[in-house]
């Protein structure tokens, strides 16, 4: 089992905060309270909602019951229950929601165009993935970028390994470079999704190798349970699709 949804909060009606309000625990009001920046506290109830929503359309839990942790929730329970594994993604309104059987890890990043991203990459990237990102056409060079870094970081999430670590010793350039050996039983699933943004996502589970893309949806509310296909395709880990 490996499924996701993503969507833009921008979008949804315009009762959306209070009703993740009321579906918060104590610890997840608590949480909420001490965020001084309303849009982090935007995000942080658009998550819960977005997962909460996604979690009930899977198992026979109401919403109000899906208990979540106050602070990175790995993990969706109801009634002291595990259900299921739980990743969380943010980029300003947009954002994506995993669920699995085993861990996974998902990312999405929004492609603002006037970002400095070769200057991204020097401060964080392999030495070959700058290199190979300087050959690339300017028009082309945000998704190229995108493409390593979201992998990289839904991995991380994944794997419990180290961001920084990840980002400058594991070189995945030009589709045919490897994860390290000790990572091969992680698979990654990526692509473009709507609103200018880009996803990956990574996991244990899913449909077995050789499958080259995996299905989700977008959604234009949090409860659009329907939504339109996404579709993200597969590299190994041996090579990239």
């Amino acid at each position: 089992m490996l499924n996701f949804t993503c969507s833009s909060s921008s979008h949804w009606s315009n009762d959306w905060q209070s009703t993740s309000i009321s579906l918060l625990s104590k610890e997840e009001l608590s949480r909420l309270n001490q965020m001084r920046s309303p849009r982090r506290q935007t995000q942080f109830l658009a998550g819960r909602l977005l997962v909460r929503a996604f979690v009930s359309e899977h198992f026979a839990c109401e919403p109000r019951k899906v208990n979540l942790a106050a602070v990175a929730p790995t993990f969706a329970s109801c009634g002291g229950y595990h259900l299921v594994n739980v990743s969380l993604s943010h980029s300003a309104d947009c954002l994506a929601v995993a669920i699995g059987k085993d861990m996974l890890g998902i990312d999405c990043e929004l492609e603002y165009p006037s970002r400095d991203w070769l200057a991204i990459a020097k401060s964080y990237f392999h030495n070959e993935e700058i290199s190979w990102l300087q050959k690339q056409p300017k028009s082309g060079l945000t998704r190229a970028f995108l493409r390593i870094w979201t992998a990289k970081e839904a991995l991380s999430k994944c794997s419990g390994e180290d961001l920084g670590k990840l980002l400058n010793t594991t070189s995945i350039i030009n589709d045919v470079c490897p994860w390290p050996t000790r990572l091969a039983e992680f698979h990654c699933w990526r692509g473009g999704i709507e609103g200018g943004a880009y996803l990956a996502l990574v996991g244990k589970d899913g449909p077995p190798p050789p499958s080259s893309h995996l299905n989700g949806t977008y959604r234009a509310n949090f409860n659009d349970s329907g939504g339109r296909e996404v579709r993200l395709f597969r590299f190994g880990a041996s090579h990239l699709s």
